[in-house]
This record gives C-alpha cells, sequence and structure tokens, in this order.
C-alpha cells in the first residue's frame, strides 16, 4: 500500500510566498498572450558593461576555473573587495570577516542560520524586502515589524520590552526597498548604539548602496564596528554593477558569526563558479567606470517619473535612491485592488504595497527596470488612468 507524502510542518507553516505568486501570475500572462509592461520585480534591464562580458569569456577558457571551488573565495575577489571598501567607506576590511555567497537570498538564509534559534525574534521593517521575514519563520523564529517614521528610518525606542528581552537580529536596508529612502550617518549610528544597548545582531542590507541620488552612497555600519563587533552587513553585484543572473553577493563582520555562516552555506554548496568570481573581481577593481553610470541612469528615471507623475496628480514619494516608486493609491483603492486595476485596464505590471508588509496597503510600488521610452508610454497610459487620484 502506497502511503501519501505529508510536505513537512516547516514548509507548509509558513507564510505564503508574494514574489513566488507573482512569478506565476507573469508566468501565466505570457503563456496566455498578454502583452503587458512590467514594472514588478526589481530585475535591472541594464546591461553588463562590455568589456566585463569579455573578461568573463577569456576567464571560461581557462579550465582550471571549471573544477569545485575549493574555497568560497578566490583571494583576486578578496583583495578586490578590499580595496572597494578601503576607497568608498574607508574601511579596512582584513579584521573583519568575509565570505562571498550565491547571491543576497543565500547570505540572508545562512545568516538565520548561524544566529537564530526556535522562539528567538527577529526585527525588521514595518516594510521590508519579504524574505527577511520568511527565511526567519523558515527557522522557526518569529518576526516583529519594528515602526518607521516619515522619513522611513527607524523607531526603535518602541520596540515593547518583551520584544527586546528575546530580540537576537535586526535588519536594516538602506537604500530602502520598496520606498527609495536613504539614511545618514547619524541615523545610521543611533541604530549601532541601540543594538548595542540591548545586545541584538545588526544586519545591514547594503543591496542598493551606491544607487544614492543625495549621497551618492549609503552610510556602513562596518565604520562602527570598533564600538560593537555583532554586526554583519552585505552587499551584491546585481544592483550597483547590473550583474544579477551571477548570483554574486559577499557579507562582511563579526569573524566569528561569519565562520558560522561559511559552516552552514558549506552544508548546502561548495561556492561559486570561480570564473564568475575572476570577473567580478575585475568588475569590482573597475567599479569607478560601472557604478556611476549605473545610479546616473536609475537617477534620470526616477526623477522623470516622480515629475510627471507628480504633475498628473499621483501622490508620489521622491525617489532618493534604489530604482523604485513608492506611490499612493487614488482614494477607494487598496495597494491590491489599484494593481489589479492598471494590470486588466493599461496592462501595466506593478507589485501591491502590502506586499512589503501591512503598512504598505495604501501604496504600490514601481520598479523603473525599462527604458525611458517605455517609461514615457507608462506616463500616458497612467494619465489616462482613473480620475480619482487628482
Amino acid at each position: 500500500m502506497v502511503k501519501d507524502i505529508k510536505i513537512s510542518e516547516r514548509m507548509s507553516s509558513l507564510p505564503k510566498n508574494n514574489f513566488s505568486i507573482m512569478a506565476q501570475l507573469k508566468k501565466k500572462l505570457l503563456l496566455e498572450g498578454w502583452n503587458f509592461i512590467d514594472l514588478s520585480a526589481g530585475i535591472t534591464d541594464l546591461k553588463p558593461a562590455q568589456h566585463i562580458l569579455e573578461k568573463l569569456a577569456a576567464y571560461s577558457l581557462n579550465p582550471e576555473l571549471h573544477t569545485y571551488s575549493v574555497k568560497f573565495d578566490i583571494v583576486e575577489l578578496y583583495e578586490s573587495v578590499r580595496y572597494f571598501f578601503q576607497c568608498e567607506f574607508n574601511v579596512d576590511i582584513k579584521t573583519l570577516g568575509y565570505l562571498t555567497t550565491l547571491g543576497s537570498k543565500e547570505a540572508i538564509s545562512h545568516i538565520h542560520s548561524a544566529l537564530i534559534n526556535e522562539n528567538d525574534i527577529v526585527l525588521v521593517p514595518e516594510l521590508h524586502y519579504p524574505f527577511y521575514s520568511l527565511s526567519a519563520q523558515y527557522y522557526n523564529a518569529e518576526v516583529y515589524a519594528y515602526d518607521l517614521d516619515e522619513q522611513y528610518h527607524p523607531v526603535l525606542h518602541t520596540i515593547p520590552k518583551h520584544i527586546l528581552d528575546r530580540a537576537k537580529v535586526l535588519w536594516i536596508n538602506y537604500p530602502h526597498n520598496p520606498t527609495g529612502a536613504i539614511i545618514n550617518d547619524e541615523a545610521i549610528r543611533s541604530v549601532v548604539d541601540f543594538c548595542k544597548q540591548y545586545n541584538i545582531f545588526l544586519c545591514a542590507d547594503m543591496a542598493y548602496s551606491h544607487i544614492d541620488f543625495v549621497f551618492e552612497k549609503s552610510a556602513s555600519i562596518l565604520n562602527y564596528y570598533h564600538q560593537y563587533s555583532n554586526m554583519i552587513e552585505m552587499h551584491t553585484l546585481s544592483k550597483n554593477f547590473s550583474l544579477p543572473g551571477w548570483r554574486l553577493a559577499f557579507v562582511l563582520g563579526n569573524p566569528e558569526i561569519i565562520r558560522v555562516v561559511a559552516e552552514s552555506k558549506l552544508l548546502f554548496d561548495t561556492g561559486a563558479f570561480m570564473v564568475t568570481q575572476k570577473a567580478a573581481a575585475y568588475a569590482i577593481q573597475n567599479y569607478k567606470n560601472i557604478i556611476p553610470k549605473v545610479r546616473g541612469e536609475y537617477e534620470y528615471r526616477s526623477r522623470y517619473m516622480y515629475k510627471k507623475l507628480s504633475e498628473l496628480g499621483y501622490n508620489v514619494s521622491e525617489p532618493k535612491g534604489t530604482y523604485f516608486l513608492w506611490i499612493k493609491v487614488p482614494d477607494g483603492h487598496t495597494g491590491r485592488s489599484y494593481a489589479q486595476y492598471l494590470l486588466e485596464t493599461k496592462k501595466i505590471l506593478v507589485l501591491d504595497g502590502a506586499m512589503f508588509g501591512p503598512k504598505g496597503k495604501s501604496f504600490v510600488r514601481l520598479a523603473l527596470t525599462e527604458p525611458v521610452s517605455v517609461l514615457e508610454e507608462v506616463i500616458h497610459k497612467m494619465g489616462t488612468s482613473t480620475t480619482s487620484h487628482r
């Protein structure tokens, strides 16, 4: 007799992954022949610089680089990251732990694996990249969403004491997904001081670190490592370098914790393809010729869309970083209903703000991952949208 195989409680008890649902929706629409403008996912449309692709191709011809990555991090990549941090943040990473990961999501998962136990509490912003909370819940932790102020900066003094007593990890993310908010050094220092006071491990997701239209780059928590060492900072090549398909990120911070993160990672993979590590080292060495162009393009798109949508009467948060626009929906709509309206009537796919937390239920997020010629079409379509937003 064949018994039914039951799904594990770990997976069946997880909240629904809205990003996965959105991916399934897009696949369904494409199979049905829909022609729509996709401003939902934060997948850059910018292409890698030609000289980076040529390096990648050249390294791929070296047969010695097609074996397992015996070590997660090749020396050239580490030295490039060290050069980058010294130049950009005035941080010498020599005394820090360092690890290359297969993108940011893997890093988040292994950080949680290294740090949290069942019933620990992970603190996340009330508007946040959903994988922070999904990953925490995967490891049977509880999630508490802390408040953000009008600038979308952390408001930590309102967290109840009984929550702080069990809090193990606190996540921040600037420039901020989904709102495009940025943060200054003073605000970063206050978060570090708070974590030190309550002995909470601080994790900073710097995925959009250099897509900052005010300061050019976000402040780094690692400037305060000498004051409080219970921290990890995470960077990726997906956004700043327009290399999302390479699945390369790196984490830096507390050496002992990163050692355990590496042990967790070793249970699942043997490291990134050495060809991409070599090419990534080259890209980082040449970041001054890459990042300003990426930032400039997204700033142009953001300023253009902000101006045009504001002129149409939309209530748009002024973009200061990332490549997202955070828009309050017209009266009478929720984020979900307005996203559905835009898809059904205007063939524009955007994200319901509630996907980033309940406080986003009156917003939608637009990812400006199409060229201006397409964004002009978006403006035209939204200009003929419902007049209830005026």
